[in-house]
């Protein structure tokens, strides 16, 4: 009867999630030793499910044979794709086993953290009285990078709909996890907002990964201005 110690990742104990970013391929460090007296052969690594999506697990060549007392470090690859619009991060756990020739496959766990950028409209929009703009901040509170954002915007209000304008750019660049960015948006003269006024604000990473994030319902707050 083989015996097999497993660990994963380089430490002893249960590991942290392998953070995984969107279309990245990530290395799973998986390390065996043989405590038994006999070799034992053909080992490998299969996953439990077929489809683990949004994760891909990628596994290594098998292992011709494994002596008594032999260590051996198999590296696995997982990556992650997450959706196109509006994408999330997500936690889970790659249900994985060590197979061989002789014996039950051994049941292996790798938690697993797939990383998304997640814009985020953090500041209410205001309506600088007699500016003919609107302002806003974005902050990417995800835990992947933004590498060449653009942004479109549109007023929908009772009296009708119009198309805003950025004040400096349409391409705002790279944004961070855990950057923040400034916009102002351009009000054309026959826009006159309401209380029923909203924005609808859409957002593009052309980079690859990728990506389109939508915010249909933005309230715009009036801020006046203090007369002199």
């Amino acid at each position: 009867m083989p015996r097999i110690e497993v660990r994963v990742g380089p430490d002893q104990g249960s590991p942290a999630p392998l953070q995984v970013g969107d279309r990245q391929l990530v290395d799973i460090p998986i390390r065996i030793r043989n405590t038994g007296t006999e070799p034992v052969h053909w080992l490998h690594l299969v996953p439990k499910d077929v489809s683990q999506a949004p994760f891909l697990f990628l596994p290594p060549p098998r292992l011709v044979k494994l002596d008594p007392g032999a260590e051996h470090l198999f590296t696995a690859r997982v990556s992650f794709a997450t959706a196109y619009e509006q994408p999330a991060p997500v936690a889970a756990t790659l249900e994985l086993a060590l197979a061989m020739d002789q014996g039950e496959p051994i049941p292996i766990r790798v938690p697993v953290a797939g990383l998304a950028a997640q814009p985020e409209v953090v500041v209410s929009l205001e309506q600088v009285a007699d500016l003919r703009t609107l302002t806003l901040r974005l902050t990417n509170r995800g835990g992947w990078n933004l590498q060449d954002l653009w942004v479109s915007a549109r007023v929908s209000s009772p009296r009708g709909d119009a198309d805003l304008q950025l004040l400096e750019m349409t391409n705002l660049g790279p944004l961070p996890a855990g950057g923040v960015v400034p916009l102002s948006f351009v009000l054309p003269d026959a826009v006159k907002l309401d209380a029923g006024s909203r924005l609808i604000l859409e957002l593009e990473e052309r980079t690859n990964p990728m990506h389109r994030w939508r915010f249909m319902d933005l309230p715009i707050a009036i801020a006046i201005l203090p007369r002199a």
